[in-house]
């Protein structure tokens, strides 16, 4: 059960953080309208809004366990990068999310999905029951 619930509270984090850079949901304004903020100004605006559309379909492959490994090394990729590239120069406590969300995100990578999830019950259809 413990991936099971790794996975859908990374989901939900994701969703979360890209629903409101893209369509200013949970806050007051989409955040990716400001180009000229500073922490988007390190960085090309291609790069930053595929970032936050992978990390959007990222948290919707993950939300329903469908090739739930492939969406946690993306996420693994992200959000290692953003504690790596964004939020290096700042202080830790600025870092702890991103790298937590990457940590979770290896850890589904070796893990899988978890009972309640699509690849699971795709996968008992597709592989032959044993003994």
């Amino acid at each position: 059960m413990g991936p099971t619930l790794l996975r859908l509270l990374l989901a939900v984090l994701l969703f979360h953080h890209a629903s409101h850079k893209l369509f200013g949901w949970f806050g007051d304004v989409p955040v990716l309208t400001d180009w000229t903020s500073p922490s988007f100004a390190t960085l090309p605006g291609v790069l930053i809004m595929v970032a936050t559309l992978s990390e959007l379909i990222f948290s919707l492959l993950l939300a329903f366990g469908l090739f739930t490994r492939i969406a946690a090394f993306g996420g693994f990729v992200l959000m290692g990068s953003a504690a790596g590239l964004i939020y290096w120069q700042g202080s830790f406590p600025e870092m702890q999310l991103p790298g937590i969300l990457a940590v979770i995100s290896l850890s589904l990578v070796f893990s899988g999905a978890g009972l309640l999830s699509l690849d699971r019950a795709i996968s008992r259809q597709l592989l032959p029951t044993v003994g």
